[in-house]
């Protein structure tokens, strides 16, 4: 089971609620910018690039290998994976949007299930 938190505007009815998982993205760690950029974070991916270029003068100035380097980028995705899901919540924040509540589900589906109060036909 994951656990969700679930992000509305105040006075929304509910129709652009967003489920948010808790935990690292792996999609996240696996393609950094282009992970915020699906989920429109336009910042964080700017952040994020930013990151990177600031990661890549830093190998050049210190004169790192290239094995310091990988080891350096890799603790980086690390890293955006792991606060992936707080940086898209912060985003959400920015943009008006208040955490309403948190719940436990396999999936999003039945994280919504849950959150409007409907059960699952089986």
């Amino acid at each position: 089971m994951k656990i969700y938190t679930v992000q509305m505007k105040p006075g929304d009815s509910g129709l652009n609620a967003v489920f948010v998982p808790e935990g690292f993205s792996v999609w996240a760690f696996v393609f950094l910018p282009f992970w915020a950029l699906y989920h429109r974070l336009w910042l964080v991916a700017g952040l994020i690039c930013l990151g990177l270029f600031g990661l890549t003068v830093l190998s050049q100035a210190l004169n790192l290998s290239s094995l310091q380097d990988s080891l350096l980028q890799v603790m980086f995705a690390l890293l955006v994976g792991a606060e992936a899901r707080d940086l898209w919540r912060w985003t959400l924040r920015r943009r008006g949007f208040e955490m309403r509540s948190a719940l436990a589900a396999d999936d999003e589906d039945e994280a919504e299930l849950r959150f409007f109060g409907t059960t699952r036909a089986v």
